[in-house]
């Protein structure tokens, strides 16, 4: 039985969030394992964002939580807005409604 249970973990990709206070305001990070999703600003509800954001990023479920990802993210994004770093070294999910094709 644990080792179905672990496997089921390793299966499930969630749909993590958390915010970082910025000086826009409150920014909302979403990442999967995969990559960061996207980042929200002025989202109001960041819980119902993630979920419509399900399908796009082909996890199955989300969770208000911290990832290696998301703090990777707000220590960058903190030493961009304080002019320490001017490029963002995190990897990105792939958004498959584009045609990388036509973006190359």
């Amino acid at each position: 039985m644990r080792q179905f249970l672990f496997s089921l973990l390793l299966v499930m990709n969630t749909l993590n969030w958390d915010t970082l206070e910025s000086p826009l305001g409150t920014l909302v990070i979403f990442a999967t394992s995969g990559g960061i999703a996207r980042i929200a600003w002025d989202c109001e509800d960041p819980e119902a964002a993630a979920q419509l954001d399900l399908p796009r990023t082909g996890a199955d479920s989300t969770a208000h939580a911290r990832s290696d990802l998301i703090t990777g993210a707000k220590n960058q994004l903190r030493a961009w807005f304080d002019g320490q770093i001017e490029h963002f070294d995190l990897p990105l999910l792939p958004d498959p409604r584009v045609d990388r094709k036509s973006v190359v």
